[in-house]
């Protein structure tokens, strides 16, 4: 069983509660529900981008001198 620690508050609009409601009564965890939604946009974006060498150093500097 993990044990969670932080607490996060929101708050909901009308139609946001009469969903999670919905949920509830048809036996949905909805706190694991949230927590799971909450973790999957908070993992940190890749970056994708190319790391720079030294050679890619050298053809930028030859280019700015040139």
């Amino acid at each position: 069983m993990e044990i969670y620690t932080e607490i996060h508050s929101f708050t909901l609009t009308k139609e946001q509660k009469k969903i999670l409601t919905d949920l509830k009564a048809n036996k949905v965890n909805v706190s694991k529900l949230i927590r799971e939604i909450i973790f999957k946009e908070l993992t940190p974006k890749v970056d994708k981008r190319k790391k720079p060498t030294i050679d890619d150093l050298k053809k930028s500097l030859d280019n700015v001198f040139n």
